[in-house]
């Protein structure tokens, strides 16, 4: 995994799905700005989702069989009190890296929600038209359904 500093709040731009229940429904603005670093692989980032904010860890890590740091393991650094259910305490789930340009997207694959594939893009460049990084998103995570997450965030 190349690329672990965010120097600016990065944005979801697509996704193959409606609700997300970390990132908020479809017509939330859900960014995620670096805060800090705890060591080498593991990252501090505050978790916008709408008027809602949580602070998660991440922590790089390698899938079966590869040597390559591709997942994301996001845990919550403190109790999340506006989700519901059992997933208040403890916020566990990976993300894993289908494809990244370092300044420009990450695709990523989320492991809670079955095929689900997410866009990210930096706020600098969030309404910027980027026909390859949208060709990999197409490519990985289909054309239908195509969430349209950041409209109108910045």
């Amino acid at each position: 995994f190349q690329c672990t500093t965010w120097y600016e709040p990065w944005y979801i731009v697509y996704r193959n799905y409606e609700n997300d229940p970390y990132y908020g429904d479809s017509k939330c603005c859900a960014n995620a700005t670096q805060i800090g670093f705890d060591e080498a692989t593991t990252s501090i980032f505050t978790v916008e989702k709408g008027k809602h904010v949580w602070n998660a860890q991440c922590r790089l890590t390698s899938s079966p069989g590869y040597t390559v740091k591709n997942l994301v393991v996001v845990t919550n650094t403190a109790p999340v009190p506006w989700l519901e259910g059992s997933n208040k305490q403890q916020i566990n789930f990976t993300m894993r890296a289908a494809y990244i340009s370092c300044d420009t997207c990450r695709v990523f694959h989320q492991s809670y929600v079955e095929g689900g594939c997410t866009l990210w893009k930096p706020e600098s460049k969030i309404n910027e038209p980027d026909p390859c990084c949208e060709y990999v998103y197409d490519l990985l995570c289909g054309t239908f359904p195509k969430y349209h997450i950041s409209k109108n965030c910045v």
